[in-house]
């Protein structure tokens, strides 16, 4: 894996949100190296929760990306790859 872990934070038509953070390590298939996978940290949360996880996040680990996504459609697959854990 590279570094700068990537963090989605995605608003929900209801205006709660949802965070997703890198899937493990182990659940990576080696034949495609490029794909990144998250797993959900937190479903229909207050966005001040979601900054709060974040914040402490920033503070263990600062090389870190976030992307804000605003996406109301019903099935958001093709956006990114999510894994259960």
């Amino acid at each position: 894996m590279e570094a700068g872990a990537i963090f989605i934070k995605l608003r929900n038509p209801d205006g709660t949100y949802n965070l997703f953070g890198p899937a493990p390590q182990m659940i990576y298939d080696e034949t495609k190296p490029d794909e990144r996978l998250f797993m959900q940290l937190k479903s229909n949360a207050a966005e001040m929760d979601i900054n709060d996880d974040l914040e402490k996040q920033k503070r263990w680990d600062s090389d870190l990306w976030i992307v804000e996504i605003e996406d109301y459609r019903g099935d958001r697959s093709e956006l990114f790859s999510v894994v259960e854990v």
